[in-house]
């Protein structure tokens, strides 16, 4: 038999006057936003209040009976996700102009849960003397920014509308796209800001738009820094199904000239070493100082102590993971650094720190070591094609043809092992490893 209802139920005598209590269902407590519910209903009269808590309960089991079909069929919605900005984008480029026109669409069933959940909300809240249409838009406001469920609805909203900003596609870009290291997604941030101030939305922007942007760039930026924030702005409109052709072939000229990046010397390389407090630092150094790698390359390298050879993986242009014999001198130190490397972001901080307190400017950096090595190289006569299969630079289709195979690694051997610096001997690599 059905469980009888006390006539009470739900209700509670505070003082003089009733108040409305319920737990509400785990299911549903991202949609109300609390786990109880407890309102005063303003009035001493119990058969007033009985009323006042069947109208309440008749708004939340509404909103428990979407929550609980909601909550049935998320994990297929999570399955699904990677697809759901694209589907809404789609929708709404299809539908806007029958909304206009009152004829329904998909965002209808979004609004009207929205609104559900903002009625029942105001009609616990509301303040005396509130006029119920700005309770309604005031609760409503509230549900799409402060709850979880409620943000997720107004996404959906926005995506239909094309209101998102390229700061907000960004954020969903960067999480689900391709991993990048912490100053990438750095970069893009900035450049998805840049964009909000300057283009219009990214279903309106057009070429035109764009190349007049590139143009004011120009003025500030290097060629190299503004392609890097058009890569950005195409891949982000690709991967939300937006055409990314505003942001291609663009005419990109610069007053401004890139910085130069200058080779280290053998007293500044044994300076860093000598300077460097911690342990893994003085490894990173060695490790760059003698075979050149991209910063973000150095905390994935590999040690093969059998075959003594070093593997970094594939960067930027290069073609595939370069595999190098470990030079001699810091084959101890290399398999101490892959036993416990830094992550890209904490090499990154710890080098930067460590160059800003010697004072060596902006000409002097991390990937100067690769142009360092390349001298090193060539000064001790080794062929160019050797040298820049050494540091894995995107050489031509003879470097690949001749020195692209794994065989050809031994090589390699006498020429890495033919780089020295002043003042970096065996007894000095030792006692930097020990201290």
């Amino acid at each position: 038999m059905p469980r009888m209802r006390t006539k009470n139920r739900h209700l509670k005598l505070r003082g003089k006057t009733w108040w409305f209590v319920k737990d509400v269902p785990k299911f549903a407590q991202g949609a109300v936003g609390k786990p109880r519910i407890e309102t005063s209903l303003g009035t001493r009269d119990e058969v007033t209040a009985r009323t006042l808590r069947d109208q309440l309960l008749a708004h939340y089991e509404k909103i428990f009976a979407v929550a609980k079909a909601r909550a049935l069929t998320i994990e297929t919605e999570k399955q699904t996700d990677d697809n759901n900005d694209l589907y809404w984008v789609e929708r709404g480029v299809a539908e806007r102009g029958l909304r206009a026109e009152g004829i329904p669409t998909s965002i209808d069933d979004v609004h009207e849960e929205l609104t559900l959940h903002a009625v029942a909300e105001a009609s616990e809240n509301r303040r005396a003397g509130q006029d119920w249409h700005d309770a309604v838009d005031e609760a409503r406001e509230r549900i799409e920014t402060q709850t979880i469920w409620g943000r997720e609805l107004a996404r959906k909203i926005d995506l239909w509308a094309g209101k998102l900003t390229y700061t907000q596609f960004g954020d969903k870009y960067l999480e689900r796209g391709q991993q990048r290291t912490k100053n990438t997604q750095t970069d893009y941030r900035n450049t998805y800001k840049r964009a909000d101030e300057n283009l219009p939305p990214l279903d309106n922007v057009t070429r035109s738009d764009v190349q007049q942007w590139v143009n004011e760039l120009g003025t500030t930026l290097s060629k190299p820094s503004i392609n890097r924030m058009l890569s950005a702005l195409r891949g982000l409109a690709k991967f939300h199904g937006y055409d990314p052709a505003p942001f291609r072939d663009l005419m990109v000229t610069s007053t401004r000239q890139s910085v130069k990046r200058d080779v280290w010397k053998d007293a500044e390389v044994l300076r860093l070493l000598t300077e460097a407090k911690s342990l893994r630092l003085r490894q990173a150094i060695l490790i760059s100082a003698f075979t050149g790698p991209r910063i973000a390359a150095l905390p994935k390298m590999t040690f093969n102590e059998t075959q003594r050879t070093l593997t970094f993986p594939r960067q930027k242009k290069e073609l595939s993971a370069r595999t190098i014999p470990c030079p001699e001198l810091i084959h101890d130190c290399a398999r101490q650094w892959t036993e416990d490397p830094y992550s890209i972001s904490g090499l990154e901080k710890a080098f930067g720190k460590l160059k800003a307190q010697l004072e060596f400017g902006p000409t002097k950096v991390h990937h100067s070591f690769r142009h360092t090595v390349v001298n090193k190289l060539l000064d001790a006569g080794v062929p160019e094609v050797l040298a820049a299969r050494v540091v894995g630079h995107a050489g031509g289709s003879v470097t690949t043809a001749v020195y692209g195979n794994k065989g050809d690694v031994e090589a390699l051997r006498p020429a890495v092992n033919s780089i020295r610096y002043d003042g970096v001997d065996t007894t000095v690599i030792a006692s930097l490893l020990d201290s």
